[in-house]
Order: C-alpha cells, then sequence, then structure tokens
C-alpha cells in the first residue's frame, strides 16, 4: 500500500468514520454477488468491529475500499453502491484541498496487491457492506465496477452487571461491582454526566474510546496489551472508588465487558450518581507568633476543630490591601497552584519561616478551610513586623555539608550554603580548612581566602564549586575574589562574608545562628553504571537514567540528565539518542543545569550535577555514553555500553482526569495508570471514533500508520 506522510498525518488526526458510527439495526436480505475483479472477505467479526481483506485479480493496479452501513446506503444514497463510493472519493479531496491535489490525496488513499483493515469502532448487530474498486489517481474515476460483499456485526452479549453499596460523599464515589459472568473481564468509570452527554457517544462507544486511549498511552510506555488489560481491568466482584471529585455533581457508573484487546463485547450497565453537597466547617484560628529576627519568623496555627484540613500561608500585609477575604482566599489558592497540597494540614501545625522573610517588613499569617474547595471564611493574625536588619545585607540560612578529606591533604572540605535574607541569591562556597575533624565539630573558625589557582592553604575558598546563583533566573558567576571569616559564641555560627563574583558583584553579608552539617564523607564516588533508560519528550529535550542497578532492582543511586539538543539534529525519537560531546550548561543546548539534572542515593539525598561533560558514541544497536563530573555530594566518573530503549513521550496522552481514580500500577512504568477515569479526562483526543462525514455518511478510513 502506499502512503503519503502528509495526508496519513491528517486522516490519522480524524479519527474513523461515519459509515463504522451507525449503529443502526436494520438489516436486510440478500446474498453477496459474485465479485469478479476482487476477493472481498470480512473475519474476526466482533459486536464492534471486523478484520476486512481485499485481493484484486490486477495485482498492480490501484484501487480502495471501506465499509458502509445498509441503512446509510439506504437512505443516503438510495441503495445506489456506485453514488456512494465516488462520494466518498470527493469527499477525500475536498477535504484537503487546501493542501494536496487530488492526485496525491488519492495515492495516500489507494491500495495494490492485498489489503486489510480492522475496524474497530462499528456499531453492535448491525449490517454492512464492503466496497471495492479500481481507481485512477491522475483524477478521481473507477477502473472496476464498484463490488461488494455483506457481513453482521455480532449482537453485544447480555450480562447482569450489578452495583450496591454505592456510597457517594461531596469528594468521592465508591461502589461494589458485580458481573454475573464471573470469568469476563470489565472496566468501570465514573463519567461526569454533564460532560457525557456532551460527547454524544453511546455508553459503548464512550468506554470503547476511554480503553483505547488508556492502552494506546500504557503501550506507549513499553506495557504490554496483557498487563494493560489486567490492569485497567476487573473480574467477578470488584470494589470501585474514585477521589477527588467535585461535590453536587452528577456522574454515571459505567460498567462493560471487554475482550482480550480491550473492546466492548456486553451491553453496558449504567448508573446515575450525585456527590453530596458541599461542606461547612465550624472551624476557627488563633495564631502565635514567635521567634521573630530580621529574616523570619516561627507562626503556629491552632485550629478549633482538629480533625478538618484548612490551608494556611503568610503575606505581606501591603499584599491584601483592597481586597476583599474571598479574593484574597481565591488568590492564594492560584498562587499555589498545583503545589496546593503543600500548604494544606491538620491539627496544630508550626510553620517555620525563619530563613524566608525580609527584614523590616509587616507580615500577616493566614488560614481558612480547605479540602479541595473552601470550606470556612478567612482568618488573619494580627500584623507582625521582622526587626530591621543589622547589616547592609542578612544571611537568613546556612547550610553545611562535611565531605572529609576529599581531596586526600590532611585536611577538612566544607560546602557552606548561605542564602541571602532578600531572597536575591545564593551563595556557595567550597571550603578546605587544616585538620580532620568531622562534621559533628562543625566549620572550622578561622578566616578564609579566596585561592584563585586552587592551591590548598591552611583556610582556603576553591575555585570548583564556588559561586554566586541569582534565584529569579537561577542564572550563576563564579567567585572569583574575596574571603570568609567564622567563628563561634556559645553554640551560635557567625559567619561573614565578602566575596566578588566574575561579573564584578560584590556580596557581602553575615550570619549568626547554628549550622546544620550534614555529613556526606561516607558518599562513595560514583563509577559504576549497569543499566540505562533514555525518554524523548520533543523539542530536541531528551532525559537520560543512568543506574548503578538493574532496572527491576533497588537502587543505590541513579543519575538523570535534562539535556537539550537541536531540533534539526533530533527532530523525533526515531532516530535514537543522538551522538555527540554535550557539556553542562546552565541555558542552551546541553545538558541543562538544572533540578532535573541530579544524582538521587537510595537514602533519597539528592543533589544538582553542577558540572561535567557527557560523551554519547553509537555504533548500531549499541550505545556508549560516558560522563565525567561532580555533584556537592561526590565526584562522578561513569560509563555505560549497551542498548538503549527509547520511550516516546511527544505522543498524546489522556490528561489526568479530575479524580484520582484507583491507579493500578502498570508494570514497566514508575507511575500508576489511572484506572477509574472521569469523563473530563481529556479535550485533546488521539483519535475520535464515531466522527460524522457530512452529507453523505461514507466513512473515512483510519489508516494504520
Amino acid at each position: 500500500m502506499k502512503n503519503f506522510p502528509v495526508l496519513l498525518k491528517f486522516i490519522a488526526g480524524c479519527g474513523l468514520l461515519a459509515l463504522a458510527a451507525c449503529d443502526d439495526k436494520d438489516p436486510s436480505g440478500g446474498d453477496n454477488p459474485p465479485q469478479t475483479e476482487f476477493t472481498i472477505t470480512a473475519t474476526a467479526i466482533t459486536p464492534r468491529g471486523a478484520t476486512v481483506s481485499v485481493s484484486p485479480k490486477n495485482r498492480t493496479g490501484a484501487y480502495y475500499f471501506d465499509v458502509v452501513s445498509d441503512k446509510v446506503l439506504r437512505e443516503n444514497y438510495g441503495g445506489d453502491f456506485e453514488a456512494c463510493f465516488k462520494s466518498g472519493l470527493q469527499q477525500y479531496i475536498d477535504r484537503y484541498a487546501a493542501t494536496l491535489t487530488p492526485e496525491e490525496v488519492l495515492t495516500a488513499i489507494s491500495s495494490t496487491g492485498d489489503a486489510s483493515y480492522t475496524y474497530q469502532w462499528l456499531g453492535d448487530n448491525t449490517k454492512y457492506y464492503i466496497l471495492a474498486a479500481g481507481i485512477t489517481t491522475a483524477e478521481p474515476g473507477t477502473t472496476t465496477e464498484v463490488e461488494y460483499s455483506e457481513f453482521e456485526t455480532l449482537p453485544l452479549i447480555k450480562n447482569e452487571f450489578t452495583f450496591s453499596d454505592i456510597t457517594p460523599t461531596d469528594l468521592s464515589v465508591k461502589a461494589t461491582v458485580s458481573s454475573a459472568d464471573p470469568e469476563l473481564r470489565y472496566v468501570t468509570y465514573l463519567v461526569e454526566k454533564e460532560e457525557f452527554d456532551a460527547t454524544g457517544l453511546s455508553p459503548e462507544a464512550y468506554v470503547d474510546k476511554t480503553n483505547q486511549e488508556l492502552i494506546a498511552y500504557a503501550t506507549g510506555l513499553g506495557v504490554t496489551l496483557k498487563d494493560a488489560i489486567e490492569a485497567m481491568s476487573e473480574s467477578g466482584v470488584s470494589e470501585f472508588s474514585q477521589n477527588k471529585l467535585a461535590p453536587a455533581v452528577d456522574f454515571l457508573l459505567i460498567a462493560a465487558g471487554i475482550n482480550s484487546e480491550g473492546y466492548v463485547i456486553t451491553e453496558c450497565a449504567s448508573r446515575e450518581v450525585r456527590t453530596a453537597d458541599p461542606r461547612k466547617s465550624d472551624m476557627t484560628f488563633e495564631f502565635q507568633v514567635s521567634d521573630l529576627s530580621p529574616t523570619g519568623a516561627v507562626i503556629k496555627y491552632i485550629p478549633s476543630v482538629k480533625n478538618d484540613r484548612y490551608f494556611y500561608d503568610i503575606a505581606e500585609s501591603k499584599e491584601l490591601e483592597g481586597l476583599t477575604d474571598e479574593q484574597i482566599m481565591a488568590k492564594r489558592i492560584e498562587l499555589a497552584g498545583s503545589y496546593i497540597g503543600f500548604y494544606t494540614t491538620y491539627d496544630d501545625y508550626e510553620n517555620d519561616m525563619r530563613s524566608y522573610l525580609d527584614p523590616d517588613t509587616e507580615y500577616v499569617a493566614l488560614a481558612f478551610g480547605y479540602i479541595s474547595y473552601i470550606t470556612t471564611g478567612l482568618f488573619r493574625s494580627e500584623p507582625f513586623s521582622t526587626p530591621a536588619s543589622q547589616y547592609g545585607q542578612d544571611f537568613g540560612e546556612c547550610t553545611s555539608g562535611y565531605y572529609g578529606d576529599r581531596y586526600q591533604t590532611g585536611k577538612d572540605n566544607w560546602r557552606l550554603a548561605l542564602v541571602a535574607a532578600d531572597k536575591s541569591y545564593t551563595l556557595s562556597l567550597n571550603c578546605l580548612a587544616d585538620a580532620v575533624t568531622g562534621a559533628a565539630a562543625g566549620i572550622p573558625a578561622g578566616e578564609y581566602t579566596f585561592s584563585a589557582d586552587g592551591a590548598q592553604g591552611a583556610f582556603s575558598i576553591l575555585p570548583d564549586g564556588s559561586n554566586v546563583t541569582n534565584k529569579s533566573d537561577q542564572s550563576s558567576s563564579a567567585v572569583k575574589s574575596g574571603k570568609l571569616t567564622v567563628a563561634y559564641e556559645g553554640s551560635a555560627c557567625i559567619i561573614a562574608a565578602d566575596i566578588t563574583d566574575s561579573e564584578g558583584n560584590n556580596v557581602k553579608g553575615s550570619f549568626r545562628g547554628s549550622v546544620a552539617a550534614t555529613d556526606y564523607a561516607a558518599y562513595p564516588a560514583i563509577g559504576q553504571i549497569v543499566s540505562a533508560q533514555v525518554s524523548f519528550y520533543g523539542g530536541g529535550n531528551w532525559f537520560i537514567n543512568l543506574y548503578d542497578y538493574p532496572l527491576e532492582g533497588s537502587s543505590s543511586y541513579r543519575l538523570t540528565f535534562d539535556l537539550y539538543v537541536s531540533t534539526e539534529t533530533s527532530p523525533s525519537a526515531a532516530g535514537g539518542l543522538p551522538e555527540g560531546t554535550y557539556d553542562v550548561v546552565a541555558t542552551g543546548l546541553g545538558i541543562r543545569s538544572n533540578k532535573d539534572t541530579k544524582v538521587e542515593f537510595a537514602s533519597k539525598q539528592l543533589c544538582t550535577i553542577e558540572s561535567g561533560q557527557m560523551t554519547v558514541a553509537r555504533n548500531g544497536d549499541e550505545y556508549t555514553i560516558s560522563f565525567k563530573g561532580s555533584c556537592p555530594l561526590t565526584d562522578i566518573d561513569i560509563s555505560y555500553t549497551g542498548a538503549l530503549k527509547v520511550n516516546d513521550l511527544t505522543r498524546s496522552a489522556p490528561a489526568k482526569n479530575a479524580g484520582e481514580g484507583i491507579g493500578a500500577k502498570m508494570p514497566g512504568t514508575g507511575s500508576p495508570m489511572t484506572k477509574k477515569q472521569s469523563a473530563t479526562a481529556s479535550r485533546e483526543e488521539p483519535c475520535k471514533p464515531r466522527t460524522r462525514i457530512p452529507d453523505n455518511g461514507v466513512g473515512l478510513r483510519h489508516f494504520d500508520l
């Protein structure tokens, strides 16, 4: 069969045909006429589809075939097979007239030699005709008479599904589903009724469509069809549960039996369910503010009802001026976005903001009941103000890491991160100090001087790993000169920094307080890699995962690289991971030095890979990937040789639904596959089965690309 890529892409987007959309039940009698130019057969007939095969006598001539329901043929064309067939050809030409010539269209849809196509969205218990005729591709026309063969899809199996113990709340629906046939595999979906009605689909068509979208998504991730069917379906008696719904909404609970390919083979059973009305809470709040400093405070939220969830936050008083309580709550929810779960809790809660506030600024603590929707009015604390800064620049936070004698020179190696109180930048310093004392002793007191050539003095700041990061855009510049003074008063560590970066900016400030020290001396250098995995996201973006353990085993560490290459070099996943040498860079092409380029240890400790270079080479199906660089925890010098499986994630996947779903774990993936999906699941449909073609009802075949 000849293919014209542009047209096929468009046709695939259009989905299946009007003629397959007909679920009429108006069969008429009659035998198939003699077939002189074509042998036409229908096999593997089910209630929803059939495999159509055509074998022409002329093995080199172009021809076209498709199916049409008996009712459409009679009502739209008066039973005229020739008129129906030619109208279908003209429909193709008209549809793509803006971009393709008639010859290009006809060439794309034609077949030569034996051909077959499996129709998957036909109406059950319906009579269809398979039409076939030789065609000319230079201009519309037929070279043979239209021949046809008829078949009838099977009726759907009658199986009794029972819904019991249906328990709706404001945010969830639970139910027990049972099938009279204990061996039958079946799926259950909860669909917003308004959304379902808007699709115009029958329950069977809706379930078929949703099943195939989920199967396509799962198999695109490498899951087998058998495992996908097993994960998304049940047998016998099952417990259905879907959470994170909206209150006071009408839903439709649907169950349908499916075959081994995920197609519906039984009549659907359904039950209307309405979630409960929104709850209101009598909860009120008290607030306690303590540990005020120029750079922070601790705010304690004390709700009167300990088990009700609530949203908590803190805002500058000036942010709230002129806003109503309703506007304030809506704005805080909007700002939280998809991270809103991090801003909700229950019972008494202390919000430690000691490193996150600005000096000499008035704040207000906020709280209101929230469980996917607002359940109380807004409560706010009395305004409180942070003291003015004692320095030109305060560091609001200091963390440290101890690496022992990392450079084998008999000296302590420490890394400090000083976070500016005004949230403008982070100062990272790689320091050496005389003696090896251990993490518990804290960074040794002394005056540390920047060493431009990396010389290791008694108290040194090394150029490697010392930088200033602008927190607004994550751009960084290297430290070029300066010093750091460390002293102690009792348990308080006093740090003063006077640093100049490569852009000529002077960073000067002080910190006073406790400095947490994490002991990283036990982390080994990373050198062993035994498996690899890559994913392509489009736009030249690749994710590379390297492991020191088999993919099915438990990890000791995993490296992830966020790689960007030219879209000309890598327009799709088909060509595989492109060869080349890639540096760790802040922006542009290469390995992006962001939170996604990292090392993750079995302890769940994460660190960003700060510098290094990767080389990718290929010999047939075998790749060699090597990387040499470092992260704050350890050095990295790895190499992997072997085959690479590419996960192409550019395909349209079903959007996350409004409900959480049971989330059956899909084998071979790292995330659950949503099993019970709302009708709001996807606005962008990879295919639109049962799309009706205007005027003639002739179907466009959904080509197998």
